[in-house]
């Protein structure tokens, strides 16, 4: 009789219990809640298809959530703590990856550490953390502590050279830059704000010019980048000036196809996004605005998500 006792009691403190103590209930809860182990990322990576996922993951308990096409990705929950995403890109698959609560992030790569079978690439800065990069049981992979997400690519096939008896194996590569640091809309519009070097409408003169770049003051020229629905846009206030068109604008970032610069003595470089505008007289063109060249935010990489999510 005593263990009914003892679950009796449990349930009864449980129903009637403060506040304080429901939540370290929901506490215990996620500590017991199942995290994802790097070799779960391992085998799925093997076996998953742009074909195939939703019916082998979903065979696995995870529920498909959605197909986020402004991403690039099929969304899967596997609980309430951990989030699986495929990724893929002109109808192929490019990479997978785990996103999780902090702490199912670091219990996943706690098997990292003194571990020979993970082979140290590179890292680099992302937001307030790292991005570091390993190779393990022969794919790419990195882990980020900034998004708590753990990614993994696909072997690359083996290439037979016709004039050669051997069949030189190429090493995977590594993502581009853009789509592993800056995932979401949100995230690159947030770079980008903390990178602009100046920003203008036209590039020669006339100009207009913007006096405050990546915030927004409602009493001077001020432009930024922000995301709807993980859709990037250039947000604008232009002051009232005689009888010009005057307010907050906000319109699509769309990219011209023209950039610039990236090395140099200026070390900055420039994109051009779409936006006509007239005052004065004087009709404008497009919106240039230069970024701040840093190792985490070089032009190549935001050229990568520039023509993959807004061209």
């Amino acid at each position: 009789m005593k263990p009914l006792k003892y679950i009796i009691l449990f349930y009864f403190l449980v129903a009637f219990a403060p506040k304080s103590q429901a939540q370290n209930m929901d506490n215990i809860t996620a500590l017991l809640t199942e995290g994802y182990t790097i070799e779960e990322l391992h085998g799925l990576t093997d076996v998953l298809t742009i074909d195939n996922h939703r019916s082998v993951l979903e065979k696995k308990g995870f529920k498909f959530e959605k197909n986020d096409t402004e991403s690039g990705s099929y969304v899967y929950k596997k609980n309430d703590y951990v989030s699986f995403y495929v990724n893929y890109e002109k109808g192929k698959l490019t990479s997978v990856h785990f996103k999780s609560s902090p702490q199912k992030f670091y219990k996943a790569i706690a098997e990292i550490k003194d571990n020979s079978k993970f082979t140290y690439s590179s890292e680099k800065a992302s937001g307030t953390g790292k991005l570091i990069y390993y190779k393990y049981s022969g794919h790419s992979m990195s882990t980020n502590d900034n998004y708590y997400r753990v990614t993994m690519w696909p072997k690359e096939e083996s290439t037979t050279s016709s004039s050669s008896t051997t069949t030189p194996t190429v090493s995977p590569a590594l993502a581009p830059t853009a789509i592993e640091t800056y995932y979401s809309a949100k995230e690159i519009a947030d770079a980008m704000n903390a990178n602009i070097g100046w920003a203008n409408i036209n590039f020669s003169k006339p100009t207009y010019e913007f006096e405050v770049k990546g915030s927004m003051d409602m009493d001077k020229r001020s432009i930024r980048f922000i995301s709807k629905s993980n859709v990037l846009y250039v947000q604008m206030n232009i002051p009232r000036n005689g009888e010009c068109d005057y307010g907050l604008k906000e319109v699509k970032a769309k990219w011209t196809g023209q950039a610039g610069g990236g090395s140099g003595i200026y070390d900055q470089y420039y994109f051009t996004f779409e936006y006509p505008y007239s005052c004065g007289g004087i009709d404008y063109k497009n919106i240039y605005v230069t970024f701040k060249t840093k190792p985490s935010f070089t032009k190549a990489g935001i050229e990568a998500w520039i023509r993959k999510n807004a061209y």
